[in-house]
Parts: structure tokens; C-alpha cells; sequence
């Protein structure tokens, strides 16, 4: 705890390390333990609060949204299959430099993520080799999806 003020030190919500130093005026940083990306977005509801989430999470998120809405409108209009093989391998362009970010620094650091559960060690480089080839595939699948 912050002992002056009773407060608790802000937690990367990665690897739940304490980060140190955040200066007040700055939206965006990396973890110090983890080097993941962090960006702090104020809250809606409470003024003077602010949420910290992993900018990788939000590239997850927004791939999920953006995917359900180009999933939809190929449903519901009449786009072509070609235009939906086009649109989507836009998409896995953002998820595959996800990936390939994500599993690079799950090398580097050895700390990685398995569903709620934060690897250390061996099994962080192992979960972080797959998801740097699962983000190289994707990408390599990208460029067949834009050379149709």
C-alpha cells in the first residue's frame, strides 16, 4: 500500500507487478516487469479514475468486434465472397501483429498469459513460440487473402 495516503500502487493488469512512476500527464506505457503496453483510460462512470488495460487486449478486442460486424454485414448485404476474403485478411493483419508481438515479448521477458493464468519460465517461452508462428502464419495467410 501507498502508506501516505492509503491507496494502493497501480497493477499492471498483465503480470500484476506494481507499476512504479507512472507520471500523471502520460496516457501510455510498458510495464516494467513484462514490457506489455499499457494505456490508461478514464472511467465513464467515476471522474478522477482511470482504468489500466494491455493495448494488446484492445487489438484482440477490436479484431473481435471488427470480425463480427464484417461476419454480419457478408450475411445480411450482398457483398461478395471475394471482398469478404479481402476485408478479412485485413483483419488478420491486426490479430497476427498481435500475436507476433505479443509472443516475442512472452520470449524476451518469459513471463507469458494462458487464459487467466500467468506462465513464468519455460512454459512462457513455449506459449510465446507458438503465438509468434501462429502470428507469422497469420500474416503469410494475409498476403494470400490480398494476392486472391
Amino acid at each position: 500500500m501507498n502508506a501516505p495516503f492509503g491507496r494502493r500502487l497501480p497493477q499492471c493488469p498483465c503480470c500484476r507487478s506494481p507499476l512504479l512512476g507512472w507520471p500523471a500527464e502520460t496516457r501510455l506505457r510498458s510495464c516494467n516487469a513484462c514490457y506489455r503496453p499499457i494505456i490508461r483510460i478514464p472511467s465513464i462512470r467515476h471522474a478522477g479514475v482511470s482504468h489500466l488495460r494491455s493495448l494488446l487486449d484492445l487489438g484482440y478486442t477490436i479484431y473481435g468486434v471488427l470480425t463480427l460486424v464484417l461476419v454480419a454485414t457478408f450475411a445480411l448485404s450482398d457483398m461478395s465472397a471475394l471482398r469478404f476474403v479481402k476485408l478479412f485478411s485485413v483483419l488478420l493483419f491486426i490479430v497476427g501483429s498481435v500475436l507476433i508481438v505479443e509472443g516475442y515479448l512472452s520470449i524476451r521477458t518469459k513471463v507469458g498469459f494462458s487464459r487467466r493464468k500467468v506462465l513464468r519460465s519455460q512454459a512462457a517461452y513455449w506459449a510465446g513460440v507458438g503465438r509468434f508462428a501462429a502470428g507469422v502464419l497469420a500474416l503469410c495467410l494475409m498476403l494470400v487473402g490480398l494476392g486472391i
